[in-house]
């Protein structure tokens, strides 16, 4: 930023730590470490328009705290985050309760399963013999000799493990082993588990040993992590130690034990927060769609003349069958009424247009285009480019009739299938895998609530067994609109279900089906970028690679630029996660100090307090009232319902 707003290039000569151990420091270090600070004013300076005639150097006349004082008057966004930065320091200030005894508890046992893995490593494959003592030795990392004959044992009894591009290391890492097959291969899955539970248990166990010499050190024998704000999306980050990566282990969270006699540890999780956003910002797209149409534009751009009469062709269906007598418009894929409604019969024409624009592009693509000449392979692109335009905008004109059709048949404005699933009080596992397999979570659990409720889907899960984990996957591998590929990785590395690639993409279009609004979303994010920029790029001819970049928005008008549609997609959806709970904090410090003051840690959607055991279940029951008040502040005005949990015991756990 230095560089682009001040023109100036900062020093990097003195980064490395060693260049600050000398025992005199001179002038130029002070000078180095002066800059940071002068830099960052100036860059502040600049961002509030003090310097129209580019006089950095001036600062010592610039009246920087009124003008950032003014700035977040005129900025809602800046109103919301700049009061965070200070109602994270009593939290830090209070830290985390440690518990040393269960530490030490922790680190035994896992230095007892490291020493039995590596034992049985050998016992399973005695070429590994003479690395037994490394293997077992707690201190040590991975040597390369032993990643080589790791990778052969793996390779030796028919696993295919990849390798490195620059060194051709094998690639012997748990999420790397589980893509290519290794749990569900007989002939080394022993092997595998045996590799990744030493590996764990080390990784665990040196995390639950630096915790504790973070809490050693501290004068109130409490960890005291450096919460921020790090990310782009507003999400906190966590230091010395890192407070949110503390693993799922029960054992290991056991050690946030407080000190304080009859005090609880009370966790309070948001369910499903990031899939709850996205429903409402795919109902915030539909409002955005409806406004273009009338205007013209959006996010200050106007429209493409065809696009925009694309869409004033779908309003003038719509504005029809609100007119028409009740029971016209039908659900799309129900039969039409005998009348036939003006947008069953666009979705048609539309569907029947996309369909003919998708079989020229797959002739299209029995072309291969490195078989042409330059005037040829240019004619080949450009048509490849006006194809792919034209299906796309087929894509959303089909959605967005979808879309209105399903929302005039059920009386609303807007309409999403997975706000449906929020409203209704579902697992959202569930209802997804009922829905990919055509079945109508509605039909199934509506007027159902409480108890009845409950012991209906949980026989309906126990129905679908292990079926429910693809919906799961989907559920969590395409809210950003990951593509095939990617997600078939995705699926491969973190669940160990390794589909075909016709398999994934069916599953895909499956999951998009069953939530067209979010389909709908993507799309309309997709076709308004905001402009292109060029990334560079050595593996392309030209040196650079071309991006769109994207107006983020989050539900609480914080505004960021990602690169790239996933990011487009999830900074939205992720910033108003972090609006929310920055929101939770704020809201605790100003109207709830008795709460306020027993919060110890927040983790991505999660809060974490110590209360006092007198007060511990009434407290904990507001608490999750707070935080859900706080969200429904966001989601609410797209009809989207928060749900937390609080979960209270004597240590950390989840709920």
């Amino acid at each position: 930023m230095s560089a682009i707003l001040l023109n100036v290039v900062m020093p990097k000569e003195l980064q490395k730590p060693e260049n600050w151990t000398p025992f005199y420091l001179t002038r130029e270090h002070y000078q180095y470490a002066l800059g940071d600070v002068i830099r960052t004013y100036q860059i502040l300076a600049v961002l509030l328009g003090l310097f129209p005639e580019g006089d950095p150097d001036r600062l010592e006349y610039v009246p920087i705290l009124k003008a950032y004082k003014k700035a977040c008057q005129e900025h809602p966004e800046l109103a919301r985050q700049e009061p965070q930065v200070l109602d994270l320091i009593p939290i830090r200030e209070k830290g985390m309760p440690h518990d040393v005894e269960q530490m030490h508890r922790f680190v035994a046992g896992q230095k007892q399963v490291v020493a039995e893995q590596a034992a049985l490593l050998v016992q399973l494959e005695p070429d590994l013999q003479p690395f037994e003592a490394d293997l077992a030795d707690w201190d040590a990392g991975i040597s390369a000799k032993l990643k080589e004959a790791l990778g052969q044992t793996f390779v030796k009894h028919g696993l295919y493990v990849q390798t490195t591009d620059k060194t051709s290391a094998y690639k012997i890492g748990e999420k790397d082993l589980r893509l290519v097959g290794a749990e569900d291969n007989a002939e080394v899955k022993d092997l595998y588990t045996a590799w990744v539970t030493l590996n764990k248990a080390k990784k665990t166990g040196k995390m639950a040993e630096e915790v504790g010499e973070f809490a050693k050190r501290s004068p109130d024998h409490r960890i005291h992590p450096l919460l921020g704000h790090g990310p782009a999306t507003g999400r906190l980050s966590s230091a010395e130690p890192n407070a949110q990566q503390y693993p799922s282990l029960a054992d290991f969270r056991a050690m946030v034990a407080s000190d304080k006699p009859g005090y609880k540890i009370c966790a309070v999780d948001y369910s499903a927060l990031d899939m709850r956003s996205g429903a409402a910002l795919a109902i915030r797209a539909q409002r955005e769609i409806l406004a273009a149409t009338e205007t013209g534009f959006h996010n200050g751009i106007a429209l493409e003349g065809p696009f925009l009469k694309l869409l004033r062709t779908i309003d003038t269906a719509r504005q029809l069958d609100l007119k028409a007598p009740q029971g016209v418009s039908q659900p799309w894929g129900g039969s039409p009424s005998p009348t036939g409604s003006n947008l069953t019969r666009l979705g048609l024409k539309y569907s029947s247009l996309l369909k003919t624009k998708e079989a020229e592009m797959a002739t299209l693509r029995e072309t291969d285009p490195k078989d042409l000449g330059k005037t040829e392979r240019s004619k080949y692109w450009d048509t490849y480019r006006l194809l792919k335009g034209s299906i796309t905008k087929g894509q959303f004109a089909c959605r967005w009739v979808e879309v209105l059709t399903n929302a005039l048949a059920e009386g609303t404005a807007d309409w999403s299938a997975l706000r449906n699933v929020f409203r209704m009080n579902l697992d959202v596992h569930t209802a997804t895998t009922l829905r990919m397999r055509g079945r109508s979570p509605e039909k199934l659990f509506g007027g159902l609530t409480g108890a009845e409720l409950e012991d209906v889907q949980k026989k309906v899960k126990h129905e679908l067994g292990d079926a429910r984990k693809g919906g799961k996957v989907a559920n969590l591998g395409l809210l950003y609109y990951m593509q095939v590929k990617g997600f078939q990785t995705y699926a491969a590395k973190l669940f160990n279900i390794h589909w075909t690639f016709e398999e994934t993409a069916e599953i895909r279009t499956s999951w998009l089906n069953s939530y067209p609004e979010i389909d709908l979303w993507a799309l309309w994010t997709m076709l308004n970028p905001i402009s292109k920029e060029y990334i560079p790029d050595g593996s392309k001819r030209s040196g650079f690679r071309a991006e769109d970049v994207y107006k983020a928005e989050t539900l609480g008008g914080r505004v960021m630029y990602p690169l790239g549609l996933n990011a487009g997609l999830a900074y939205g959806d992720q910033g108003t996660g972090a609006d929310i709970l920055g929101e939770v904090v704020h809201e605790l410090r100003i109207n709830y100090p008795h709460l306020y003051a027993c919060a110890i840690n927040q983790v991505h959607d999660e809060m974490v307090f110590e209360l006092p055991g007198e007060h511990a279940e009434a407290w904990a029951n507001q608490l999750g009232e707070i935080m859900d008040e706080c969200a429904n502040r966001f989601l609410m005005p797209y009809g989207v319902p928060s749900a937390c949990t609080p979960a209270l015991a004597d240590v950390w756990v989840k709920d």
